[in-house]
């Protein structure tokens, strides 16, 4: 499985990756993350099977 976490604060990025590491404890993961809708439009890894996104950011 694949998640992606775009937001542009770290600490939410930093609880956000806790929380999949207990809710997903028994499945097989990876977890990218994001710091801008720019970084994520612009990286390789567009096909994530979940998307946490921050609803309220700088730019893009």
């Amino acid at each position: 499985m694949k998640i992606g976490i775009c937001d542009d604060q770290q600490e939410y990025r930093n609880m956000l990756k806790k929380f999949c590491c207990k809710f997903f404890k028994d499945t097989e993961y990876e977890v990218y993350e994001y710091e801008s809708g720019e970084d994520f439009a612009a990286s390789e890894c567009l096909e994530l099977d979940i998307l946490l996104l921050d609803i309220e950011m700088k730019e893009l």
